[in-house]
């Protein structure tokens, strides 16, 4: 069952007069929503004074009430179907197993207020459409989402040779490097008296550093500490002075925090000479 057009469709040239409507819908909403917002833009600071990421927010979202989020091209994704039964709390999805308001960034267009999850497992990100729309849930197409939050936790889709193409959480951002968690779940079965259940079950997660326009897989603190070998007696002597018993991802981003006041302070070095 198929939304719009079906994945095998998108990003290719439209073989059938159906394929051709569909595409001239995308290309007209994007080209509205480009006109409108230019628009708005425009006309917003005569309303305040300033502009700030909230009142950009607010204008979108007036954007998309005027037009109709179902004419967006977020409706051209395909009908999600579960596939597996679950009966505890161990499902595939982030947060939780409820939709949650969340925003995202799709074909370069901003969209806010969104019932939204992260299929974790298949590594997707669903919509739920509105019941007056059809109520359904939309798999969006995963190669036009440039980003989205849940949460107030910010993923990524990231492509790159260094890593699996996926949607990543930015844990760290630092103006010289920034670190990425790839969440995983794995799937256990389990026998009712009838029928068959399913759970998913928290896998470690695996984190990548992104520094001087390459991703490096961090493993350890060794693997972290071996990229700056600039630092590397300073970065030593923190890592004794943390708890062993902290989890990783916390001593990682407690040395992250101490690497970047090293990089600032070897930064504002480097401009006084």
């Amino acid at each position: 069952m198929v939304a719009g057009f079906s994945l095998k469709q998108c990003g290719r040239t439209p073989q059938t007069k159906e394929d051709t409507i569909h595409q001239t819908d995308i290309i007209t909403y994007q080209f509205l929503h480009i006109v409108n917002s230019f628009i708005l833009l425009c006309a917003w600071p005569m309303l305040v004074s300033g502009q700030t990421d909230q009142s950009q927010k607010e204008v979108y979202l007036l954007f998309d009430e005027i037009i109709g989020i179902e004419n967006s091209a977020l409706h051209y994704g395909t009908v999600y179907e579960e596939a597996h039964r679950v009966k505890s709390k161990r499902t595939k999805f982030f947060p939780g197993p409820e939709f949650v308001s969340g925003s995202l960034v799709f074909d370069g267009q901003s969209y806010f207020d969104l019932p939204l999850k992260y299929n974790v497992y298949d590594d997707e990100l669903l919509m739920r459409v509105e019941q007056k729309l059809g109520g359904d849930i939309l798999q969006l197409y995963q190669p036009s989402i440039t980003s989205f939050m849940v949460n107030d936790h910010l993923f990524f889709n990231l492509n790159s040779p260094e890593v699996e193409p996926g949607f990543y959480e930015l844990m760290v951002e630092k103006p010289s490097f920034s670190l990425f968690k790839k969440h995983r779940k794995s799937l256990r079965q389990s026998l009712g008296e009838k029928l068959v259940f399913y759970e998913f079950l928290e896998e470690d997660a695996s984190y990548f550093l992104h520094y001087r326009n390459k991703y490096s897989s961090i493993t350890t603190i060794e693997a972290l500490t071996a990229l700056f070998p600039e630092h590397e007696i300073e970065l030593g002597t923190f890592t004794k002075g943390l708890d062993p018993k902290l989890p990783f991802e916390q001593r990682l981003s407690e040395l992250l925090e101490y690497l970047d006041t090293l990089t600032v302070r070897e930064t504002h070095k480097t401009q006084k000479n």
